[in-house]
């Protein structure tokens, strides 16, 4: 699921973020995967989707490529036995977080 927290505060704007479940998250489910490092991808761009080949294969997309590299907080390859591919999502060689 993509997930949207909003910074206003700090004011580094709203970030967008991936999780992997088996249900729709509640607030306090999202606040905790959130804390608990796992997210699979982060950046504060709203052009995320997601798209799931078969259960072991999960593409993140951005609609318009707009994403700076240097705005990805996370972005993983691997989740358990989930491999993750990103369409449209520069990659800097680096995966953040994995």
């Amino acid at each position: 699921m993509i997930a949207k927290r909003s910074d206003h505060e700090a004011l580094s704007g709203d970030v967008f973020f991936v999780l992997i479940g088996d249900h729709m998250f509640s607030p306090t489910e999202l606040r905790s995967a959130y804390y608990e490092n796992r997210v699979i991808f982060a950046a504060d761009a709203d052009c995320l989707s997601v798209r799931w080949s078969n259960p072991h294969n999960l593409a993140v997309m951005c609609s318009d490529g707009s994403i700076d590299p240097s705005h990805i907080g996370v972005r993983k390859r691997q989740n358990g036995d989930v491999a993750i591919t990103y369409v449209n999502v520069p990659d800097d060689g680096v995966s953040k977080n994995n």
